[in-house]
């Protein structure tokens, strides 16, 4: 059952779809859930881009944290920090030829 992010109270559901969903263009069809005990919306992270949710967990936002599954959390982390050591490693390949090039 998922939970509010805000005071972490059970919700019934986090959103819901209407009949014209399907159309993205109109940008309608999906409402959030408000919270009956906050009265804040349920799980704004619904309409969030991935990136954002990352920030979020990286800046240790307790509503992102509450949000994602502990595993996931950690997958989505090593994902990540896999990807920066990479970029990492690359550059310094880069800047290392450019030594012996000259």
């Amino acid at each position: 059952m998922p939970i509010c992010i805000e005071c972490s109270y059970p919700v019934s559901h986090l959103y819901s779809t209407y009949s014209r969903a399907d159309d993205r263009s109109l940008g309608k069809g999906v409402r959030l859930t408000q919270c009956p005990r906050c009265q804040r919306f349920a799980d704004k992270y619904v309409e969030y881009d991935f990136v954002v949710i990352f920030i979020d967990l990286v800046l240790i936002k307790p509503q992102a944290w509450r949000r994602q599954r502990p595993i996931r959390c950690m997958s989505i982390i090593l994902h990540s920090l896999s990807s920066l050591v990479y970029c990492l490693l690359k550059i310094e390949i880069l800047q290392l030829t450019k030594l012996f090039v000259r």
